[in-house]
């Protein structure tokens, strides 16, 4: 699913299933978020189907969206 929104520059594994990819840009438009856009933080936790991208400070939600599956 991410490689189809946004490329990164290096992830980390939290646990089984929930990911922080860092360094960020957007490939597909989503949220508020337009092709190109910079983000320096994703966390995407596909158990609780939450996509989360945060501000360069680390701390700070620019954006929560939930994530749905859907197959074409």
């Amino acid at each position: 699913m991410e490689g189809q929104y946004f490329d990164w520059e290096g992830w980390d594994q939290q646990d089984a299933i929930a990911f922080s990819f860092y360094n960020c840009t957007v490939t597909k438009a989503f949220g508020p978020f337009s092709v190109g856009d910079k983000i320096s933080d994703i966390f995407v936790d596909y158990e609780k189907g939450v996509l989360e991208a945060y501000a360069p400070d680390g701390e700070k939600v620019l954006f929560t969206g939930r994530l749905t599956m859907s197959i074409d």
